[in-house]
């Protein structure tokens, strides 16, 4: 059976990948199930596309076969696009989920409901060596539908 490696320690998007790739007979292996422990690849870049890459060409380059990474995040067209590459991190270091939704929605404050529009953007990137990087882009196109229910 044919193996890739998927450049993530969160369980959940490791699963998805194992479930999407056993029907081609191909087994997903996250970094959680290697036997060696991989440290975090810091993300250095200015974009969804530099990250992914640096990811999935570093681990590709260590365990010398195929490997997909991601980055994603959140657009938000009236803070500037904030907060962008750094979504995940937005409110510090540690990647606090609450902490960074709290945040955005403290400087959404002042912005009208009808001004609030987002978009999220997913890069997967495909590094197989000796083959340049192969880069898969998503959008998902949002707005503020939600009102709040005194």
């Amino acid at each position: 059976m044919k193996q890739i490696i998927i450049a993530t320690k969160n369980k959940g998007k490791a699963e998805e990948f194992k479930v999407f790739f056993r029907p081609y007979h191909i087994e997903a292996l996250s970094l959680l199930d290697l036997n060696e422990n991989v440290s975090d690849v810091e993300e250095t870049g200015s974009t969804f596309s530099e990250n992914a890459a640096l990811k999935s060409e570093t681990i590709s380059a260590l365990f010398g076969c195929p490997v997909i990474a991601d980055d994603s995040g959140l657009i938000v067209e009236e803070l500037d696009g904030e907060p962008g590459i750094y979504s995940a991190r937005y409110a510090g270091r540690e990647k606090n989920d609450q902490k960074n939704i709290d945040k955005l929605l403290h400087k959404l404050n002042q912005i009208p409901d009808a001004q609030r529009s987002a978009k999220f953007i997913c890069v997967l990137a495909l590094s197989v060596p000796g083959q340049p990087t192969t880069f898969f882009y998503r959008i998902l196109q949002g707005e503020n539908r939600c009102k709040a229910i005194w």
